[in-house]
């Protein structure tokens, strides 16, 4: 687990917080406080694109050129959000699933996302299971929030999203989609 694209909350509604967090398959994972696994999803979800190299400038440009020297990419996940949306009591968990290419084409000459969705899970009482998911768009889903942006008193979610073009010219396209929850909170 790293300091990305992890939560704490009680989600299955045994009155001690759990921690959710994408593991390096991108799987969802929820432990207990002591740190055992008490579940892990057969699904990938997040798949963040975000990354952070650490390193120093001289270490940075010397990478690009020398294959001995190199630079330490961290993998920045997206965010985990947990919140009652339908008032039983039980936070739901709401994460991006970044569906990727699988291609034979040199990997470096796409973006790597196909496209995404928004999905929202629930503890059923033996695992997570669907809730909720927003159809698929063809974009990369970096972010997700939940707001109430049109002050009807309910719950939005709100997701950044971006196109990219890499074949030309590395162009990008962002926009935000705001949807509504039915019932949320």
């Amino acid at each position: 687990m790293d300091v990305f694209g992890f939560a704490v909350g009680d989600v299955d509604g045994d009155g001690e917080d759990d921690i959710l967090s994408f593991d390096s398959e991108d799987r969802l994972a929820m432990f207990s406080l002591d740190g055992q696994r008490k579940w892990r999803s057969g699904e990938r979800y997040g798949g963040s694109m975000g990354a952070v190299d650490y390193g120093s400038d001289t270490e940075h440009k010397l990478s690009r050129g020398h294959p001995r020297e190199y630079v330490i990419t961290l993998s920045v996940n997206q965010r985990i959000l947990l919140c009652d949306l339908d008032g039983d009591g039980l936070k739901e968990v709401i994460v991006p699933q970044n569906v990727r290419y699988v291609s034979l084409v040199n990997i470096d000459e796409i973006t790597g996302i196909k496209e995404s969705k928004i999905v929202i899970l629930g503890w059923d009482g033996v695992t997570m299971s669907e809730k909720w998911l927003t159809k698929a768009v063809p974009f990369f889903t970096s972010d997700i929030a939940l707001s109430d942006v049109d002050n009807d008193g309910q719950l939005e979610l709100i997701s950044g999203v971006t196109r990219f073009q890499k074949l030309v010219r590395g162009s990008k396209e962002s926009s935000v989609i705001v949807y509504e929850l039915a019932g949320g909170s």
